[in-house]
Parts: structure tokens; sequence; C-alpha cells
């Protein structure tokens, strides 16, 4: 069974200079290039990726769950946090090789106290950007 990461979603945009510029803008924007990384990501790794929005951030919106090519996009429910739903998630996911990914110290000992692994939005933000690296270099290998 892949690895299973959840992603705070607000959390990484606000950790990153490019997407938190984005979401000044366009918050819509800079959630579906968020997803985007995220689904390179998810491809190159074979992890399971879930991103976690807080549903108050989406004018008429939550709960709800999309899957964009491969990545499980989970607005929350009306005043729940994507910590405290990324807290459930990690619990609920048994024995199951869990990364959890938010800069937010609190979420991630509650969840080290689960099991799963952590992994700050910046340190997560840098591993992304490794995997674009090397898809670039297979697909330029490919030219």
């Amino acid at each position: 069974m892949p690895e299973l990461v959840l992603v705070d979603g607000y959390n990484l945009i606000r950790q990153s200079g490019a997407f938190s510029d984005l979401a000044e803008a366009d918050l819509g924007a800079a959630r579906q290039q968020l997803v985007d990384r995220l689904c390179n990501y998810a491809g190159f790794t074979g992890a399971e990726v879930w991103a976690v929005f807080d549903a108050y951030r989406v004018k008429g919106r939550g709960p709800r769950e999309d899957d964009f090519h491969g990545v499980r996009v989970i607005y929350t429910e009306k005043d729940e946090t994507a910590d405290a739903f990324i807290e459930r998630a990690s619990r609920e996911a048994g024995k199951r090789r869990v990364r959890v990914v938010s800069s937010d110290a609190q979420v991630q000992q509650i969840s080290l106290g689960h099991g799963a692994l952590r992994a700050s939005s910046r340190e997560f933000l840098e591993e992304m950007s490794a995997c674009e690296e090397a898809i670039r270099a297979v697909l330029d290998g490919q030219r």
C-alpha cells in the first residue's frame, strides 16, 4: 500500500513565496497550482496524496471531496479546520504509513503520536521541487 501524504493546503500555500504571492491575487489559482504540483509529486513518487483545505476559506463549498488526477482534494466541513481533519485521518489510517505535511507544531506532535511521519511545509516544498527536477531530467533525456 503506498504512503499516504496528508497536506495542509493553506499552510503549504502560506509557506511558499510563490504560492503566497499568487494567493494574494487569486486564492483559487494558488490552490489549483498547488494541486497541479501535488499531482506531479504523486505520479513521480507513487504516494497517495490528500490536499486538505479549510472549507471556511472557500465560499459556498464544503464539505466536498474531489479526485484531481490522482490527488484527493478535500474541503472540510463548515467550522472544521484542516488541522482537525488531518489529525483524525492520521489516527484512522491504522497501520498504514502516513506522512503529515504541516508547519503547525501541534498538528505534527499529535500526528506523530498516531504513528505518522511529519514534514514541515518548507521541507515538503523542497521535496516537491526535487521531484520536479527529476521529472524534467527524465523528459529531457527522452528528447
